[in-house]
């Protein structure tokens, strides 16, 4: 749960801000939906990515991959998943600077609402 002032600072900037699980169908459209460091943490990626895609017009995603599996990171994303699942294909960088460190895969797609 996110404090008062941080929604109303949200409702104040025009953000949409839906509290549910991700693999739960979203029932409107965005403009945008931008997404950093989700996939890994949640039960079924590939569903939320399907979700995202039938909601958005413009993605912008930024995850982490090739991670191993412990109790916070639930999936070992991999580069050919991400593509598969976005529908086209991120980029792929190593980022080495300390605390900040590991491969990462990003990039901005279309969603079914894209003009």
């Amino acid at each position: 749960d996110y404090p008062a002032w941080t929604m109303q600072r949200y409702r104040e900037a025009g953000i949409t801000f839906i509290k549910q699980k991700g693999e739960t169908p979203i029932k409107q459209a965005f403009d945008i939906v931008i997404g950093y460091n989700v996939l890994q943490h949640t039960e079924d990626p590939q569903a939320i990515v399907n979700n995202i895609r039938k909601s958005a017009k413009v993605i912008h995603w930024f995850d982490w991959i090739e991670t191993e599996v412990s109790d916070g990171h639930l999936h070992n994303l991999t580069a050919k998943n991400m593509d598969l699942w976005f529908g086209g294909e991120g980029k792929v960088e190593r980022v080495s600077q300390f605390p900040v460190v590991g491969l990462t895969w990003y990039g901005i797609f279309k969603g079914d609402f894209y003009e």
